[in-house]
């Protein structure tokens, strides 16, 4: 009995999460000067952009995520310390038309990780795949 409990928890646990992330239009993490998209779409122009923002000096680690809101897109980053690079992300970000951002092709050859959604499993598959 106690194990069903706990699969109940699991799974309503689950779909909480989901619906929290019912605004969110990508999710991007940053390790080391590298950005990996996590949840989302996100247009080739803009993901390069942000690449390139963060490359140099590289950033050790930062979640940069887009929701949606009345105004159309906001951006929310976390992380970084440098106030002028992320005001320049954010410049980035408001270049870019928002209505693109829903129709931003799926990116090619995600793993699982990225398809769950999940940081942590996202970066281990994205390096066991680097690594061979």
């Amino acid at each position: 009995m106690p194990i069903f409990f706990l699969i109940i928890l699991a799974v309503s646990a689950f779909f909480i999460w989901q619906a929290s992330l019912a605004n969110e239009l990508f999710c991007l993490s940053v390790r080391e000067g590298r950005v990996l998209l996590v949840r989302g779409r996100v247009s080739p122009g803009l993901l390069g952009d942000f690449r390139a923002a963060l490359a140099f000096p590289p950033v050790a680690r930062a979640t940069i995520r887009a929701y949606r809101d009345q105004a159309g897109a906001r951006l929310s980053i976390s992380g970084l310390r440098d106030e002028g690079r992320e005001q320049r992300l954010r410049n980035i970000f408001n270049i870019y038309p928002k209505s693109k951002l829903r129709s931003a092709p799926r990116a090619e050859h995600r793993t699982l990780g990225q398809i769950i959604g999940l940081v942590w499993l996202a970066w281990l598959f994205e390096r066991l795949t680097r690594n061979h």
